[in-house]
């Protein structure tokens, strides 16, 4: 026979979370909520989720026709899934290197102010 061991008490003097003063609203920055961000990144890259749900639509016309028994049609439509997957990752790394290029343009162009600054 095992017997539980008692439960821990403590003398918490720390105030409850929901007691906490919280910081104004305008001290810091609002957070995007996850509806924001999927808007915001929609918007800057469409052929992602365009290409998602291309290859959502191969998979499940090809597992259809694999269970109404069309054995040709279920590996063509397996075909274009992969396709459309090698298609979204191509447009994935596309829009990450631009991303990043025009991330180092800025560094560039900031540290081409400060050497003209220095320059003066």
């Amino acid at each position: 026979f095992i017997s539980r061991p008692p439960p821990i008490r403590t003398n918490s003097t720390f105030p409850h979370p929901t007691s906490m003063e919280s910081p104004s609203d305008s001290s810091r920055p609002r957070a995007e909520s996850s509806y924001e961000k999927a808007i915001r990144k929609t918007t800057e890259q469409p052929l992602v989720p365009l290409g998602a749900l291309l290859t959502l639509g191969f998979l499940t016309s090809g597992l259809k026709s694999f269970v109404d028994g069309k054995a040709i049609r279920s590996q063509q439509m397996m075909r274009g899934r992969v396709l459309a997957q090698g298609v979204t990752v191509v447009a994935m790394l596309g829009y990450a290197a631009a991303s990043g290029f025009k991330q180092e343009k800025k560094v560039v162009s900031a540290e081409e102010q400060i050497l003209k600054a220095q320059k003066k």
